[in-house]
């Protein structure tokens, strides 16, 4: 498997702030990540493992927004259900991902850094989880 750390799940048409094009943006990593999963990585027998740190619009609640970002939470969330079907691996991190790499900084103390988002909520349902 390729593990992937990022920073935000990829996007979907959702990124941007343009108030013209909130959800209708020209970029989809989402479906560059499918077609790299279909054209290279499935055919030599690796799948896809994405560690997401945050997830971007997607976990917004419904009435927790203004109308113009409808478009673009939506396109977040057909993203990863996209991916999803494509058979990536997707969930947020863990403390366990939070690991001292030997050329971090000597002060870095990854236990101190508390993941953020709705992933860290038990009561919330996680973007990420499989439906």
């Amino acid at each position: 498997r390729l593990l992937l750390y990022l920073t935000y799940q990829p996007c979907h048409h959702s990124g941007g702030h343009s108030r013209r094009l909130l959800g209708e943006h020209s970029i989809s990593c989402t479906l560059l990540l499918c077609a790299f999963l279909r054209e290279v990585l499935h055919p030599a027998g690796v799948g896809l493992d994405l560690r997401v740190a945050y997830t971007y619009r997607a976990h917004w609640e419904e009435g927790g927004y203004a109308s113009k970002y409808e478009p673009a939470v939506l396109s977040a969330r057909r993203g990863l259900a996209l991916l999803r079907r494509e058979g990536v691996a997707l969930r947020s991190l863990s403390p366990a991902d939070w690991v001292r790499h030997p050329l971090s900084p000597p002060r870095f103390t990854p236990h101190a850094v508390r993941p953020r988002g709705p992933c860290t909520d038990a009561s919330r349902t996680c973007p990420l989880s499989s439906r």
